[in-house]
């Protein structure tokens, strides 16, 4: 299981949601994420997952929401908090 949670936090700000995502499950596979097939944009919009998951303060901090979904073998969990968490399907089913 990989996590976000494990690089700078100001670095995560700095950067759009997916971009984290793209990272993320690059890091699983053990591949730059410009080698990623297929690409993160055929599977989710990452515009929209950007927009959903915008870390608006002005909403109340007890708030989170969650986005979930598969990719090539794996489910990617992000949060409103750009926690993003990787597992194999496999795994996941078991929780």
């Amino acid at each position: 299981m990989l996590r976000s949670r494990d690089t700078d936090a100001d670095d995560d700000s700095q950067k759009n949601l997916h971009l984290l995502v793209v990272e993320e499950i690059a890091r699983h596979k053990g591949v730059p994420p410009v080698r990623l097939h297929p690409p993160l944009y055929s599977v989710i919009d990452p515009d929209a997952l950007d927009a959903v998951l915008a870390n608006d303060t002005s909403e109340s901090d007890s708030l989170s929401l969650t986005v979930s979904f598969e990719y090539d073998g794996c489910v990617v969990k992000v949060d409103s908090t750009h926690d993003v968490e990787v597992v194999p399907s496999d795994e996941a089913s078991e929780r």
